[in-house]
């Protein structure tokens, strides 16, 4: 028995029964000597099986049918629908394979595979973010699965994902870009440009919006399904004054909803589903290349910053799970570093700095999250 590096990984060496089996370790030799441990004691207890011989046989597309009733269908939405949407994608690669066959190599083919689409396509818009949710969805299939007794391992290993830091997309608009967009909007894309702009929304969110969540008296946003549960935005003046103007429709719960006049049979008061034409025909007129609807969300935190918002501030509003996915828009606030050194000068008695208690008072305030704080952030980003 023992382990042994191959390539990149390092594998575990045994024997059960006289029979020599080796299997993947990890990525390191302490999580190989871990490994290799617990299946030492699993022989010594008696309590040792051979995994790849128990796993039901059930093929990847009946799986992902079995995933979607009974997982997937209950979350938010737009979440299920993003599921089915790129299921059928995985099915095409994998329908032909049982759940137990798949590897971490079938998985690192699948990777493979998809950038070279992307290389001979631009205009899949297929990166690296894109797949790693892609290849998500595989890992929680699996996980999903153990949990429920049809499978004992999961190919997807760690490490397996690509960095997403190395692939950051951060596009954002400048003023300029701003105010040329802004000329060209019309039409019900204005207000989801601007409420979305103004709150770091995703499209999703903003297009099921409901009045019933919008509180014009404390000037909030709810928002009961997102990608990472119940969230709450501060509405500051301008998303206040372009809901306040919106024409309600006279039966629809929805704020962006097809008008009570739309010529459209049936779709009367039911929110709108896409925005793709509108917005691809105001992008062009502006002359702007490069940018997505999306890239709206990034505009709004890049400002955040660039207005000296802290990051746990544009965390909170952005709605992030970790600071992580928060950092990759920290080079933006290098401006405000000197500021931040020099404040730190006013809390000591010696040099050319004066210590006074309401100095100490400020410094205080600036490490605390506060309504006040994310309000004050969101109404300084000095966009649309």
């Amino acid at each position: 028995m023992g382990v042994y590096k191959r390539g990149d990984s390092w594998w575990i060496l045994y024997y059960v029964n006289g029979e020599r089996k080796r299997e993947p370790g990890g990525h390191s030799k302490r999580e190989a000597e871990a490994k290799l441990g617990k299946v030492k004691g699993e022989i010594f207890e008696g309590k040792y099986f051979d995994k790849r011989r128990i796993d039901k046989k059930i093929t990847f597309s009946e799986f992902c049918d079995t995933y979607y009733n009974t997982h997937m269908r209950l979350k938010a939405s737009g979440t299920a629908e993003r599921f089915l949407h790129t299921v059928k994608r995985l099915k095409q690669y994998f329908s032909g394979y049982l759940m137990s066959e798949i590897t971490a190599k079938h998985i690192k083919q699948y990777q493979a595979k998809r950038l070279e689409e992307a290389a001979h396509n631009k205009k899949t818009n297929i990166s690296p973010s894109t797949v790693n949710r892609e290849i998500a969805i595989i890992r929680n299939m699996f996980n999903m699965g153990i949990e429920w007794g049809d499978f004992v391992d999961n190919p997807v290993t760690k490490g397996i994902m690509f960095n997403e830091k190395d692939y950051a997309r951060n596009r954002f608009l400048s003023q300029d870009e701003a105010a040329k967009l802004y000329n060209e909007l019309n039409g019900h894309l204005k207000p989801i440009v601007i409420v979305t702009l103004n709150t770091g929304m995703r499209l999703g969110e903003v297009l099921n919006l409901k009045w019933k969540d919008c509180n014009f008296e404390q000037r909030r946003i709810y928002l009961p399904k997102t990608k990472t549960g119940k969230k709450e935005k501060p509405m500051n003046q301008i998303v206040y004054d372009t809901l306040v103007a919106w024409q309600k429709h006279p039966t629809s719960d929805y704020v962006f909803c097809h008008p009570a006049d739309t010529p459209h049979a049936g779709f009367s008061g039911k929110p709108f589903g896409s925005i793709k034409t509108a917005w691809n025909k105001a992008i062009e007129r502006a002359g702007i290349s490069n940018f997505r609807f999306h890239d709206l969300r990034h505009t709004f935190a890049s400002y955040l910053v660039m207005s000296g918002a802290d990051m746990k501030t544009v965390s909170e509003l952005l709605g992030h799970k970790t600071m992580t996915m928060t950092e990759r828009y920290s080079h933006l606030s290098d401006s405000h570093k000197q500021k931040a050194v020099e404040r730190l000068s006013t809390n000591f008695s010696f040099g050319t700095a004066t210590k006074t208690a309401t100095r100490k008072k400020e410094a205080v305030d600036n490490l605390q999250l506060s309504d006040d704080k994310i309000n004050e952030a969101v109404s300084g980003t000095g966009l649309l």
